[in-house]
């Protein structure tokens, strides 16, 4: 019965947000951003409330799907809650709203149930650990890029693009992609979202037996943060440390699940009450972070539906045949905007672009052994939010890039080994870590 209640609830609060989701979009969004390419161009008539009936199904039984994940998957559960509250939901809303083709919907819930049921399938994959000398080279590695960063930003202009308002944003970025240094396209999100957050949820979780130290280390990584934010202007790099310092302070002591979909939907009302005292650019928040990502995805289903597939072009598609001279990104941007750049799409439209609907599936899979491995790094010596705040910037990303160029070159595998060494460790100096990390979803 308890069981019971609990999953009423859960379904409760997603289909409140979805509702307050889908209030923001009809009444806010569309006004104001409904000329807009990705919406425009995405938009199969007037509302259909049958479909907007059938968005309220789906996205129940992608609910009672998270909840067969296991406590125990920590990696998988976050992982799959951000796919949850930023691909399922929103493309819900647009489904209904937009009046999106059914099989559009059916491919998202493919890919999202199908990750689901493969990590409930797949055993945990366990990795030796690793020796003292193996542990200190990639200690060594991970400071040499940070400082190989820093130092590059400074030496390409950085200390005089310093800018902390949100408004220029724009204009520094366009500064830093005219003055890039070798590798800093790889080098600076491996820094912002995996290295200095190890840094930080490794100071954290030694708190217990040197505050000062603790302290010293947290401060350190929100200054490299800051900096690294003012000389890029990437906005996620200012806030994420505080979203890592609340996961591994507070993981054992809440439920994620329904703190996320409050802390979203409580997230969602601001940003409106900000637009309506004339903070115009809340609104585009919303639009940006809620909408464009699912809009961009059905581009690319109606792209590709009707057109050649991707066949991986742009890295390996030589080899499968693919029949376009450019990356997919920029067939997509040329064909709907009419110019070059980059509409950077989601892991489940990235694998119906490349393969088709047998794409889905086969990504989903891809997706769940990857997180798997993950898991096994979990055990009672891993505190709380390490393995949380370590995929934050992964589970984010994957729903606005390739889901291959998140593994390969985005800042999976970092996340990987990063957590490969601080395991190690935590596994053969059993006193590091004496207290039993609590997790409760």
């Amino acid at each position: 019965m308890a069981l019971k209640k609990s999953s009423i609830l859960d379904i409760l609060l997603v289909c409140i947000y979805e509702t307050l989701l889908s209030i923001i979009f009809v009444r806010f969004i569309l006004p104001l951003h409904g000329y807009e390419v990705q919406i425009a161009q995405t938009t199969g008539g007037s509302v259909n409330y049958v479909k907007v009936a059938l968005s309220y199904v789906v996205t129940c039984v992608a609910v009672f799907l998270f909840r067969s994940i296991g406590v125990a998957k920590r990696a998988s559960r976050f992982v799959m809650l951000i796919q949850l509250l930023m691909i399922v939901v929103p493309f819900c809303v647009l489904y209904g709203y937009l009046n999106y083709p059914t099989w559009q919907l059916a491919l998202v819930f493919l890919g999202y149930g199908g990750a689901v049921l493969s990590i409930n399938v797949i055993p945990s994959i366990r990795l030796p650990l690793l020796s003292i000398e193996v542990r200190r080279f990639f200690i060594f590695l991970a400071v040499a890029i940070i400082f190989y960063v820093y130092v590059g930003l400074v030496a390409t202009g950085g200390i005089q693009r310093i800018n902390f308002d949100f408004s220029q944003v724009y204009k520094v970025r366009a500064g830093l992609s005219k003055h890039e240094f070798p590798l800093s396209g790889y080098f600076i999100p491996w820094v912002a979202y995996v290295l200095n957050m190890a840094i930080l949820t490794y100071s954290l979780s030694i708190r217990g037996r040197s505050l000062i130290k603790s302290m010293c280390g947290v401060f350190l990584v929100i200054l490299m943060q800051v900096m690294l934010f003012g000389m890029t202007n990437f906005k996620a790099f200012i806030f994420l440390p505080f979203v890592i310092v609340f996961l591994v302070l507070f993981m054992g002591k809440i439920n994620l699940f329904r703190s996320a979909v409050m802390g979203v939907s409580v997230a969602l009302c601001c940003l409106i009450l900000l637009s309506l005292v004339g903070v115009v650019f809340s609104i585009a928040i919303v639009d940006r972070v809620f909408v464009t990502p699912s809009a961009i995805h059905s581009l690319y289903f109606n792209y590709f539906s009707t057109h050649p597939l991707g066949l991986l072009q742009g890295t390996v598609g030589k080899l499968f045949g693919s029949s376009y001279n450019e990356s997919i990104i920029i067939v997509i941007s040329k064909f709907y905007w009419g110019r070059v750049f980059s509409p950077n799409v989601g892991w489940i439209a990235d694998a119906f672009s490349n393969f088709g609907v047998i794409g889905v599936p086969v990504y989903s899979l891809i997706l769940a052994l990857s997180l798997r491995v993950v898991d096994g790094f979990v055990d009672e010596r891993m505190p709380s939010g390490v393995v949380e705040g370590l995929l934050f910037g992964f589970a984010f990303s994957i729903t606005n890039t390739s889901l291959l160029t998140s593994l390969l070159t985005g800042g999976y595998v970092v996340a990987v080994v990063a957590l490969w060494v601080m395991t190690s460790r935590w596994r053969r100096v059993s006193s590091v870590v004496s207290k039993k990390a609590r997790v409760n979803f």
